[in-house]
């Protein structure tokens, strides 16, 4: 079970079901046994704090991190690759891989 602090701005018990869906902000500090980021790009692009939200995004994931995106992972792949340590596993899929579900 998950122990995260009321003062974050969202119900702790959001984090008790299989899936949790959160922003960087709610999730940091927190750790889960797989994360999804979607969007990586957009979301340098958009947070206030940039390549640190992506960062933080990725670290999440003790062991297995997947990223879902439509744009170019090249201008981060750097950041995503910092976060990982040698165990991860990371996969990445294309919006365009998933236009037949």
């Amino acid at each position: 079970h998950v122990h995260a602090d009321p003062a974050l701005g969202f119900d702790p018990a959001a984090l008790d079901p299989p899936a949790a869906v959160l922003t960087v902000t709610h999730a940091k500090g927190l750790e889960f046994a797989s994360v999804i980021v979607v969007e990586p790009a957009e979301l340098v692009s958009t947070a206030p704090s940039g390549l640190r939200a992506l960062y933080v995004a990725v670290t999440r994931a003790p062991a297995r991190l997947g990223l879902v995106h439509s744009h170019d992972l090249d201008a981060i792949h750097g950041v995503v690759r910092s976060g990982l340590s040698r165990d991860h596993v990371m996969r990445s899929t294309s919006a365009a891989d998933l236009s037949h579900i």
